[in-house]
């Protein structure tokens, strides 16, 4: 037998059965713990620090966290018009944690619209008046047009144009350019859609980091409410809800239609489902709500939930609601909560019908990766422990898209090789150019003062070096 509790040593043994017995077992022994204080720039950001299997961890009355020594765990660091910041550590001693958010670009009114510069057939978008008038433009009949962004861009909550119409009757409706967000941030995303309502068939939108608070009774996705083109290198984070008995709702894709691929994506936003119905089929995913096309090389990282005494509920998951056939779902893991009807639920997919190959859920958020099969799907899925997770085989087992978390940002779990390499090439950069600043100053200012997941690093990092030494 083997005994385990967060926060205590973990017992094990052995015994004979020669009829009915009572086992007596030693009590447990408390781990050591350590105490962890964060020091946060602004100083009403808040913090939430959380354990893959212990839950969200509580402060004490002095704001300090007393945690059980040799643990890895997660933090979120968010405030109003700042970007959010996630990290991890390993709690071996007491430490102080400090934490410098970047600011989210300038707070938008609601009602300004400006139209940005146009570079060889290019929308540079560098604030939220931009965006809108972007917006606006696309939905005004040109759903063709290419954006890029070239500045953090914060909506401060206001309502906005969700772009690309979704048009039930015509196959190619939805925005079908190319919106690259070159790893900015848009926070400030409120209201009943995602950044997009429908990305069409030959529409591409890629690195995006996006921080939503969204809610609808209908389909619903941080990124795309619906998609059938190309959602690549986005991470979301935040919460997105739908109180729907029929519509999908996910971090990245609420319904990801034929054609539809999601490529390289991470979700970080709680998913939620509010409604109150039975005998539903709820598509609530972490990546997708539901899909018919492909889905690889992702993660989540976001809580699931729906109500659990709803037990004919069904189609609820950690990476996806509903994968249909022909859908093919690979190379993605699942590190979040998945609660609801014990029946309805899955670590991977809530209902298979597709195609689903390596494919792995952490032990603990669900009792099954996949809750129920339909037809002939192809099921190719295992759960691992969190150390298991946190190996250098587990990352090579999920692909050359994947490397080893070695900079703490994701509690130890794999992340995706796109996002380290723009780390990686800040590194070098400053090593090369100021070799007298210590490894400890560009680390910090990488994962602190920026996200580290901004595709323009090597850029930003060019420009303070200059200015402090000048």
């Amino acid at each position: 037998y083997t005994l385990t509790r967060f926060g205590y040593q973990m017992q094990s043994g052995e015994f004979t059965v020669s009829g009915d017995m009572r086992i007596e077992l030693d009590a447990m022994t408390e781990l050591e713990t350590c105490t962890i204080n964060f020091s946060v720039t602004p100083a009403e950001a808040s913090v939430t620090l959380t354990h893959p299997t212990g839950g969200e961890m509580q402060a004490d009355e002095n704001g300090a966290f007393v945690l059980p020594k040799g643990e890895v765990y997660s933090y979120t660091v968010s405030a109003a018009n700042y970007v959010t910041a996630n990290g991890s550590f390993t709690a071996s001693a007491d430490a102080v944690i400090e934490v410098e958010l970047t600011y989210a670009g300038e707070a938008w009114d609601g009602t300004t619209v400006t139209q940005p510069t146009e570079e060889n057939g290019v929308y540079m978008i560098s604030d939220a008046a931009e965006f809108e008038w972007f917006a606006q433009f696309v939905n005004a009949g040109n759903s063709t047009a290419n954006a890029v962004l070239t500045q953090n861009i914060n909506f401060n909550g206001k309502a906005r144009t969700a772009f690309g119409i979704y048009d039930y009757a015509d196959n190619n409706s939805g925005y079908n350019g190319t919106f690259d967000g070159r790893g900015f941030a848009v926070t400030g995303i409120a209201g009943e859609d995602g950044i997009l309502d429908c990305i069409g068939p030959d529409g591409v939108v890629k690195n995006i980091i996006a921080n939503v608070n969204i809610a609808s009774g209908a389909n619903i996705g941080g990124i795309a409410n619906t998609s059938k083109g190309l959602v690549e290198n986005c991470l979301v984070a935040g919460s997105v809800s739908t109180s729907a008995n029929y519509c999908s709702s996910a971090g990245i894709v609420g319904r990801a239609m034929t054609g539809n691929t999601v490529r390289g994506c991470v979700n970080n936003a709680a998913i939620s489902n509010t409604t109150n119905s039975y005998a539903s089929t709820l598509s609530l995913g972490g990546i997708v709500g539901y899909t018919y096309g492909t889905v690889e090389n992702c993660y989540n990282t976001g809580s699931l939930s729906a109500k659990q005494d709803r037990t004919t509920n069904k189609g609820i998951g950690g990476i996806a609601g509903q994968i249909h056939a022909p859908a093919i779902v690979r190379n993605v893991y699942n590190v979040g909560s998945v609660i609801g009807p014990e029946a309805g639920i899955g670590g991977i997919a809530g209902v298979l019908k597709g195609t689903l190959q390596n494919a792995y859920f952490l032990e603990g958020t669900a009792s099954n990766g996949v809750s129920s099969t339909e037809g002939t799907p192809t099921a190719e899925y295992a759960s691992k422990t969190a150390e298991e997770m946190r190996s250098a085989e587990f990352a090579a087992i999920l692909g050359e898209a994947f490397n080893n978390d070695t900079d703490g940002i994701n509690g130890g779990m794999p992340v995706l090789t796109f996002f380290l390499n723009k780390i990686a090439a800040c590194v070098l950069y400053i090593e090369a150019v100021v070799p007298f600043l210590s490894f400890f100053s560009y680390r910090s200012f990488c994962h602190n003062r920026m996200s580290p997941f901004d595709i323009r690093q090597s850029e930003l990092m060019k420009c303070f070096v200059r200015v402090s030494i000048s």
